[in-house]
């Protein structure tokens, strides 16, 4: 919490506030994403070593929940890490 309250003050000097308003926590919540994906990916490179890979999979989907229906209309596999799944069951 107290990273993301920093990061919306960021945002907020950027944009020539001097208080945290809407805007500046609607751009403070991409910067917060990408320190957190960050800081996942240094706590869990022991345990796994494509957690990076496995994010952008995740971000290619474009959804936290995922099935394999998601997965097989969500994914542009021309430009993906992916190899195309049997997607037709």
């Amino acid at each position: 919490m107290i990273q993301f309250c920093v990061f919306a003050r960021e945002m907020a000097i950027q944009l020539g506030m001097f208080k945290i308003n809407n805007e500046s926590i609607q751009k403070a919540k991409f910067l917060y994403s990408d320190y957190m994906r960050k800081e996942i990916q240094d706590e869990s490179k022991a345990l796994e070593h494509d957690i990076g890979m496995l994010f952008e999979i995740l971000r290619e989907v474009g959804s936290d929940t995922v099935n394999k229906k998601t997965f097989c209309v969500n994914v542009d596999y021309e430009t993906s890490l992916m190899k195309k799944p049997h997607c037709n069951n």
